[in-house]
């Protein structure tokens, strides 16, 4: 699907994600962001930025 795409800022490798993946599925958290750093920094600054902002990071 993104075999074209340009590098994205986060990006990690289908094997690193899937390995993350798998890893919190089994903690069965309420919530989880994989990979940890830096999407749960990303998840807190979206939720108290103005969109505008938001939409400018990414």
């Amino acid at each position: 699907m993104n075999a074209h795409a340009q590098k994205l800022p986060f990006e990690v490798s289908a094997q690193t994600g899937a390995r993350l993946l798998v890893r919190a599925i089994e903690r069965e958290p309420q919530t989880a962001c994989v990979p940890v750093w830096p999407w749960k920094l990303m998840g807190l600054l979206m939720r108290h930025l103005p969109l505008g902002m938001v939409a400018k990071m990414t």
